[in-house]
């Protein structure tokens, strides 16, 4: 494997850090299509990123299949600490990390297990375009109850969300809407890792008795982040 990132490497941070603040540990899974990353927590958030060949600067595998186990922090501290070209490649079962002159070396994992191998599949009747910044907005807002719980629901043909904590309550408008015919509760903390200032489009889909899911795609890279609801606990 040697992975050179450069004209993404902004975009290739910011999915690492997305899926680094739900898990630790992932596999990068590579073939001829490109390299996935797949993490969870607690059965309660589940996210991948898909990474396109054509993503890299430069992309290449050895076998029809490679797979690498890594500490995500491993991945993100030596990246922190770069804002140029950087080299990804596998040597004597290790990561080389390289930039320049600078030189990291992180060790491979046994091969991860998480809490589910892979994304459900879910169809869902409603789904509304938005951008993060807009999500991350309406989030802000929402956070002045100090609540635990969002509520997603539509009234008057727009999309709102509301929070409520004994007293307090925000009901803050997101964006117009049709089709959403449910009240649906989720645990705010746990959005945290996709609440980005980020002005790209994305996919909101929701559904009674089923997860929140933000589909995310930028430079080539895909990122499918999916929230289990909060059954039974409404505002």
């Amino acid at each position: 494997m040697k992975l050179v990132i450069s004209k993404n490497l902004k975009t290739f941070k910011q999915m690492l850090s997305i899926i680094g603040s739900i898990g630790s540990e992932t596999n990068m899974v590579l073939d001829e299509t490109g390299m996935n990353m797949f993490v969870t927590t607690a059965g309660s958030v589940a996210s991948k990123v898909t990474f396109d060949n054509s993503f890299f600067d430069e992309y290449t595998i050895n076998d029809i299949e490679e797979k690498y186990g890594v500490f995500l922090n491993d991945l993100q501290e030596p990246l922190k600490r770069i804002n140029k070209e950087v080299i990804i490649e596998n040597n004597n079962g290790r990561i080389n990390i390289s930039s320049g002159g600078d030189k990291y070396t992180i060790p491979i994992l046994e091969d991860v297990q998480t809490t589910i191998n892979r994304l459900p599949e879910i169809e869902y009747k409603y789904n509304v375009s938005l951008t993060l910044k807009m999500l991350s907005d309406v989030v802000d807002k929402i956070r002045m109850t100090k609540g635990t719980v969002i509520t997603f629901f539509e009234e008057d043909g727009v999309l709102k969300a509301s929070s409520v904590n004994g007293m307090r309550k925000a009901t803050v408008e997101i964006t117009k809407s049709n089709g959403l015919s449910d009240r649906l509760p989720f645990g705010i903390d746990l959005l945290n890792p996709i609440l980005l200032k980020d002005e790209v489009s994305i996919k909101l889909f929701l559904g009674k008795d089923k997860p929140l899911t933000v589909d995310y795609l930028k430079n080539n890279a895909h990122l499918i982040f999916v929230l289990a609801p909060r059954v039974g606990e409404e505002e």
